[in-house]
């Protein structure tokens, strides 16, 4: 049995199209390296990491125009928030003399990291989210279209959730 062009293609038909409503908002967080480039052990230009968070943002803007209000997608950028929880140093091991645990205001991005996460909030609710892609666990930056185009079909499916568990 063949496929619809829009399910091989990863896009919602039409007919099941979920709206955003006034009140969603779909917040991408995206924690990028900042250290500086090019260095002794650091290749490229810190200028690319810029250049694709505006590409994804773009991309995911393009996607969602047909289903979203202006503002509807807000970035969140080099946030501890935005991050997914990492064990922590402390929880594992007992105190070593001498060693300084850097505490969260000191939060950094990690080096070459390209991680990007989204959540969908309903009026100030948390509807759902994930992490839908990591250049540490690749080692590429992402395609901007394809990332997009993920990030909207989990939307509409925790959309079409949401709307189930509303009524």
């Amino acid at each position: 049995a063949t496929r619809p062009f829009a399910v091989v293609c990863g896009m919602a038909p039409a007919a099941v199209m979920r709206m955003l409503a006034d009140d969603h908002v779909v917040e991408v967080a995206i924690e990028h390296c900042t250290a500086q480039r090019p260095s002794f052990s650091l290749k490229g230009s810190a200028a690319a990491y810029d250049e694709h968070v505006s590409s994804v943002m773009s991309a995911l803007e393009d996607q969602f125009a047909a289903i979203a209000n202006a503002g509807a997608i807000q970035l969140v950028l080099n946030s501890p928030a935005g991050r997914a929880p990492q064990p922590r140093l402390t929880d594992s091991v007992p105190p070593i003399p001498g060693v300084r645990i850097r505490p969260a205001t000191e939060w950094k991005p990690r080096i070459g990291s390209f991680e990007v996460a989204f959540a969908l909030k309903s009026a100030g609710r948390t509807v759902g989210g994930a992490e839908v892609f990591s250049k540490l666990k690749t080692t590429k930056f992402p395609n901007p279209s394809k990332l997009a185009a993920d990030v909207y079909a989990r939307v509409q499916a925790l959309l079409e959730r949401d709307e189930h568990v509303e009524k």
